[in-house]
């Protein structure tokens, strides 16, 4: 976390951010993989964003749900409808449709519509 002071961005490996301190990270942005991710590994990215995230989460991710097998194991996502930080920590600031969808994403996942979300930390 003390590295983190030196940089403007920072990419951080998931198996990382338990490590980080409490509240350091002014803007958490994550773009189309919450929804390809199975609905526990994105809950415990959720919290550890809530733990560290002094600032804002902002991500664009589908609205379909579905299931899918992962290593002979059955798992489903979230939709991006459900995914949402701690409402005592964050408030939402808006959600829109994105409307940069490519025009192949339209075609072909027809109803799957990605949708932007920010949400701002509560002040204690």
């Amino acid at each position: 976390s003390k590295n983190l002071k030196n940089y403007d961005i920072a990419m951080v490996p998931h198996f990382k951010m338990p490590q980080m301190e409490d509240e350091t990270v002014d803007l958490f942005f994550n773009q189309r993989s919450f929804g390809e991710m199975d609905s526990k590994t994105v809950v415990e990215y959720i919290h550890q964003i809530g733990r560290i995230c002094r600032g804002y989460l902002m991500h664009i991710n589908h609205s379909k749900k579905f299931r899918f097998d992962e290593n002979g194991e059955k798992s489903e996502n979230l939709p991006s409808t459900e995914i949402k930080p701690d409402p005592a920590k964050f408030k939402k600031i808006y959600e829109y449709p994105w409307m940069f969808n490519r025009l192949e994403e339209e075609i072909a996942h027809k109803g799957v519509r990605n949708i932007a979300f920010l949400y701002e930390r509560r002040k204690a």
